[in-house]
Order: structure tokens, then C-alpha cells, then sequence
């Protein structure tokens, strides 16, 4: 019972609650391991004679099965536990190959101009946009590649497991590993920190039916008070028990639990789109487009990379988060127009480099012509060297999209901000606390 109430106090500040996740077992069932509450015991991914393929000890089984056996709720994971040796019998593994594509909605483009070179700015925004290889396995296994374009370092790995919510994330060297407990993923993409906020039930709605990539499409909604997430469903047997895992992993952006059932409906995720609420009632802005964009079935995937965690790595802390800085260098920059513009004499004086300023208390990206320039930290700025003087676009928003600053058409390079006009562009100081 100790080790229970270890858990609960883990998950407890965290701002995780652990009821939305089904029963935990008692000390007073006797089908249920004492320890089934805290950690997993080592798998084994090797089946033998009277054990089933994955060998974890279960929690109290809650109703049943299509085939008529208890099912078994997965377990949530604690963010400072480390994860118990794993192993992966066999030689390789059968599954499906996915990339998953994130579209930012709503980016302004570049104006239209002569001296715009329209083709090196397609090609600039092909490369900003974040990508994710995703592997599913038939033994309930999934992990996530990221590629360019996102806050934190590429090869970064996120590793799941059906029988358990949250993720092992892995250093692009897969020496270390770090535990994502459930609510802490929109931080962690978003921001580049590990905090984690409360989720909710979400409630679900029923969309027309579509196709994609030559599947038919099961759509619903699932809304939560920060915003909802429209979900393109289809049946391929391939992924085997990962089935609902980029499901798990789409709706908890939208701060929906991973238990909610939409994700045990036996589909792959296909695509999705994110939209957040304005504080509005039913008002919600575009976010994120979420994009299968590949998919391909494989009998070859290799059984070391889904191992929660790998043999080699060790539990630490940290995130290997990207510094903020500059994300484009002057010759990448140049490419945005074919050459310079003098300013009207009765223009704005410019200056030897664009100063970026984020006068907020997000992280927030600045896009030039909807190509992404500079990651800029809470109430820093940074210098950005390398603009042709000319007329832009400048636009900042944060990664999901949730935080979405103005429009502005100016000359470049000048001093850019997001605050208001009028506004301060430094952190309010500190007010000390009234005497007693």
C-alpha cells in the first residue's frame, strides 16, 4: 500500500488525475501484483506456454473484451520512476512506416512583389515544417522520430507502449531517457519544458466519413475546454495492438486523456486538425494540420528501438531542448528576394539587422514570409543578420499555433516586436508582497 500512495503523490503535484485512468488495483485483490501501481515489471516479448505476450503484471481487469476476456486498463507512467530493464524477444517485428507531417494553419505569406523569389521560398518553407517518422509495431509498440523543425533536438525519440500512458523520450544519442508522464506532451513539444497540466475527458462528436491515402475515414471531434481535435480514423490491420497510439498522442495535445475510448476503436490515425478556443463561446482559431503524408506496410522493423528504455540508456534529467536562437543563416535569408529594394525617401531608416523582439511571456517563433526565422525566448530578443532591405511579411505564433500575434507588412532589416503598440517590451518588475 506504501508503494501505491508513492505514486499518487507523484502524479498528485503534477497536476495529473489519476482517476481518469480507471481502478488501480488493491492490496486486498489477489489477482493483482503489489507493485502494478508503480512500475512495470520487466517484458518479455518472447510468448511461452501459459503466459500471454506481454508478460506486466495487470491491474484489476474493468469489463470485457470483444473476446470476451477482461480488459485491462493501461497504467499511467510517473515522471521521476525510472523505468524497469525491458526486453524484446525475437528477431524482428512486423508493423507500419508512417511520416507524419504538422502544418501550421494560417501563415501569412510573403507580399506580392517582383522581387520576391517565390520558388526559394516554397522550398524554405518545405524545410521549416516539423516531421515525424513513426513506427507501429503489431505487439502494441510505437515509436517517434523527430526530424527538423521542431523544439527539440532532431532524433529525438518518443517510445510508447499500448499497456501504458505516457512515453519514454530518448536524447538523439539514446544514452539517456526521461519519462513523459500524461499531461506533460503539449509542454514538451511546445515549449520545450516537461510540465504537466491537467487533462480532461473530452467530449466526442461524429463527422462525416472521408478517404485517405485510399482508406476510408471514421472522423470524430473530441473537444476540451483549450480547444478541440478533429480526427481522421481508418482501419488497418497492420498496426496490430498499436493501433490507438497516435490517436493517444494527438488527443492529449488538445489536453484530452489518452483513456478516452475514441482510441480503442481498433483505427490508425490518419490525419487531424488542432483549432484552440479564443475564450469565445464555441469561437476556435486554426492551429496545427496533422498529415500522414507516407505510409507503408513492413515485416522488418527492428525490436531494439522499442525497448521502454534501451538497454544502454540511463534515467536522467533535463530535456534536450534546442537553445532558443536564429534558425535561418544569411545565405538561407538572401534567397527570400533577388535582390535589394531602397527603401522611399520618406520610408523607415533601416538597420544593419533584424532585432527580434518577443515582448511576451511564450516562446514564440517569428516568421518572415512564412518561413520560420528565429525561436525567440520570453522577453529576449535576438539579431538576425542576413535580410535583403526589401518589404515583408512578419508574423509571430508559438508552436501549436495557441498563441498567435499580429500581421505586419514592413521593411526589413528594422526592429521587429510583438508588443502592442504602446506596450512595454520588457517583463513588468516584480511587486513585493504587501506587509502584514
Amino acid at each position: 500500500m506504501r508503494r501505491r500512495w508513492i505514486l499518487l503523490a507523484a502524479l498528485g503535484p503534477l497536476g495529473c488525475d489519476a482517476a481518469i485512468f480507471g481502478p488501480n488495483p488493491s492490496r486486498s485483490d489477489p489477482t493483482a501484483s503489489p507493485t502494478a501501481s508503480v512500475t512495470p515489471e520487466p517484458l518479455d516479448d518472447d510468448p511461452r506456454e501459459g503466459d500471454g505476450d506481454d508478460a506486466v503484471p495487470k491491474p484489476t481487469p474493468t469489463g470485457d473484451g470483444k473476446d470476451g476476456k477482461p480488459r485491462v486498463p493501461p497504467e499511467p507512467l510517473a515522471a521521476d520512476l525510472p523505468l524497469p530493464r525491458d526486453r524484446i524477444r525475437g528477431q524482428e517485428l512486423s508493423g507500419l512506416e508512417l511520416t507524419l507531417a504538422l502544418r501550421r494553419a494560417a501563415v501569412p505569406a510573403a507580399p506580392n512583389a517582383p522581387e520576391v523569389a517565390t520558388e526559394a521560398l516554397r522550398a524554405l518553407q518545405a524545410e521549416g515544417q516539423p516531421e515525424l517518422e513513426v513506427q507501429l509495431t503489431d505487439r502494441g509498440r510505437m515509436q517517434m522520430t523527430m526530424k527538423e523543425g521542431f523544439l527539440l533536438e532532431a532524433k529525438t525519440r518518443l517510445v510508447a507502449r499500448q499497456e501504458r500512458y505516457g512515453y519514454a523520450m530518448l536524447w538523439p544519442r539514446r544514452d539517456r531517457y526521461r519519462v513523459v508522464p500524461p499531461g506533460a506532451l503539449r509542454a514538451l513539444l511546445g515549449e520545450g519544458r516537461l510540465d504537466v497540466t491537467q487533462l480532461s475527458v473530452g467530449r466526442a462528436e461524429s463527422l462525416p466519413a472521408g478517404e485517405r491515402l485510399g482508406y476510408a475515414l471514421e472522423r470524430h471531434r473530441i473537444k476540451t475546454p483549450i480547444g478541440h481535435a478533429d480526427l481522421d480514423l481508418a482501419e488497418v490491420p497492420e498496426a496490430g495492438a498499436a493501433t490507438g497510439l497516435l490517436c493517444r498522442f494527438v488527443i492529449e495535445l488538445v489536453g484530452a486523456s489518452p483513456a478516452h475510448p475514441i482510441c480503442e476503436k481498433n483505427r490508425v490515425l490518419l490525419g487531424a486538425e488542432l483549432r484552440w478556443t479564443t475564450g469565445k463561446e464555441e469561437e476556435t482559431t486554426p492551429g496545427l494540420r496533422l498529415e500522414v503524408t507516407a505510409l507503408r506496410r513492413s515485416e522488418t522493423l527492428e525490436p531494439g528501438p522499442f525497448a521502454m528504455p534501451p538497454p544502454s540508456s540511463r534515467f536522467a534529467s533535463g530535456v534536450p531542448a534546442r537553445s532558443p536562437g536564429v534558425l535561418l543563416g544569411g545565405k538561407a535569408l538572401e534567397r527570400f528576394r533577388t535582390g535589394p529594394t531602397s527603401p522611399p525617401e520618406s520610408g523607415p531608416t533601416l538597420l544593419p539587422a533584424v532585432e527580434a523582439v518577443n515582448a511576451s511571456d511564450r516562446l514564440l517563433t517569428l516568421f518572415v514570409d512564412a518561413v520560420p526565422v528565429a525561436n525567440v525566448a520570453p522577453w529576449q530578443s535576438l539579431r538576425v543578420e542576413g535580410f535583403a532591405p526589401g518589404r515583408y511579411v512578419v508574423h509571430w505564433r508559438s508552436f501549436f499555433g495557441d498563441a498567435v500575434g499580429p500581421t505586419a507588412e514592413q521593411w526589413l532589416p528594422a526592429k521587429v516586436t510583438n508588443a502592442p503598440p504602446n506596450e512595454p517590451e520588457t517583463p513588468p518588475e516584480a511587486v513585493p508582497p504587501a506587509p502584514p
